[in-house]
Formats: structure tokens, sequence, C-alpha cells
């Protein structure tokens, strides 16, 4: 949903809708934050592994085109690009709280320039002029991948399969409802 106050508005989607069972149990619906990054520490706080939302960055992975909404379009349009750059920021501002999704006191005023610290790869510079932060990062620095005209799959057996092959052997099938009885009825 579009906005004009600057806020980040969330990408939630609702995996499961609420329902009643028939034995009257409510069940609510069950959300999935589909825009909220997900990470995870080693031990020793050398490593950040963080699970970016794929389909929010990228629009065509076939031709390594990135989503790129465009002013003065109502459509999100894609760019082509050779890679893709992930930087880190941090603020000094008071303003935000670890964890949330854009300012969190009331009445905070915007975060300047020289209130934000971006974390790069190596050789990433970072600048400022009056209002304006730039980041420049070395060449090859950027995430690239292989286009394609024809996706490369092959057909496998899951580990799972024999599992479940197991767990259904002697299993007898169930005698068909009395609504499929009445479906078959029907001319």
């Amino acid at each position: 949903m579009a906005n004009d106050a600057g806020a980040y508005v969330p990408l939630v989607v609702e995996t499961n809708r609420e329902r009643v069972a028939r034995n009257g149990s409510f069940f609510p619906a069950k959300y999935f934050d589909w825009g909220r990054l997900e990470c995870a520490f080693d031990s020793l706080g050398t490593t950040v592994e963080i699970a970016i939302p794929w389909g929010l960055v990228v629009g065509d992975p076939s031709s390594r085109a990135a989503l790129d909404d465009k002013d003065g379009t109502p459509d999100i349009e894609t760019t082509q690009t050779p890679g893709i750059g992930f930087l880190a920021w941090a603020t000094t501002a008071a303003c935000f709280r670890p964890d949330s999704l854009g300012p969190t006191v009331v009445g905070a005023k915007p975060v300047k320039p020289g209130e934000v610290f971006l974390l790069g790869p190596a050789g990433s510079i970072q600048s400022t002029v009056d209002e304006e932060l730039t980041i420049k990062t070395p060449p090859g620095a950027s995430y690239s991948w292989t286009t394609w005209e024809t996706p490369i799959t092959r057909e496998r057996v899951k580990r799972s399969a024999e599992i479940l092959q197991r767990a259904f052997e002697g299993m007898e099938a169930r005698e068909a409802s009395r609504s499929q009885k009445v479906d078959s009825d029907r001319p």
C-alpha cells in the first residue's frame, strides 16, 4: 500500500484463514511477514546469516532483473542489473530501537546523514555532502548469478518418500464420503 509518510509497510501474507472446526473449535488465522529479514548468529559472533526475501528484491531471476519502482508510474518495473550489493546500516539517532521497522519514538526527528553508518564489503567508502549520503562499493563486491532461458531441472525421489511409503503401507482406503456419492449421482 502506497504511503507518503515514508513509513515501511510490512508485506504480511495470510497463510491460513481463520476457521471453525465441525466440533466448534476455533482456529485463528496465521500470518507470515514476508518482508522481514531473519537473522542467525554463530556462537563466536563472527558470522551473520540473513534470509533475504528474494521476491521483494528480484523481479525476474532468469534475466537478472531487480525490482525498480520508478517515479511517476503506477507499476513496479524491473531493471537488468549486473548483480546485487548488500549493505547493513546503523544509526546513533535516538529514534530507533533494535529490530524496529522504523522510528519508534513519538516526535522523533529524521535521521541526519552524519548519524548513519553503513557496513559493506571491504573497500566500501561512505561520504556525506550536505544532506546526501553516498556509498561506493568496490567492483566485484556484488552478488551475481548466471542468467538462463530454460530452467535446468531434474526429477528425483525425495528422502521422505520412503518414510511416507512405509507409513501408508497396510492402510486400507476409506469408503467414499456421502458428498462424493451425491456428486457422482448428478448428471
